[in-house]
Formats: C-alpha cells, structure tokens, sequence
C-alpha cells in the first residue's frame, strides 16, 4: 500500500466502515480504530 492510499485511510479513523476482502467477503458496519502502518485495526 503506498503511503498516499495510508494517508486517505486515516481520514476514515473512527468512522464507520465497510469492508470488502480478498475471499470476496464483507464486513460490514464496522469502526476503523486505526489505520497506521501496514495494519487495519477494526471493532
């Protein structure tokens, strides 16, 4: 992940989020507690 797509993710910090994975499965309706470095940390 380039830093500019880190960057646009921290904006989204304690927001409410969906997310799509790899496998084509979802999460959606959850928090993005932080978005630093090479780690998504969700609740």
């Amino acid at each position: 992940m380039t830093a500019e797509k880190r960057r646009q993710l921290r904006r989204f910090e304690g927001s409410t989020v969906s997310l799509a994975l790899a496998d084509g499965s979802r999460l959606d309706d959850v928090s993005l507690v932080s978005a630093r470095g090479t780690t998504l940390w969700i609740f």
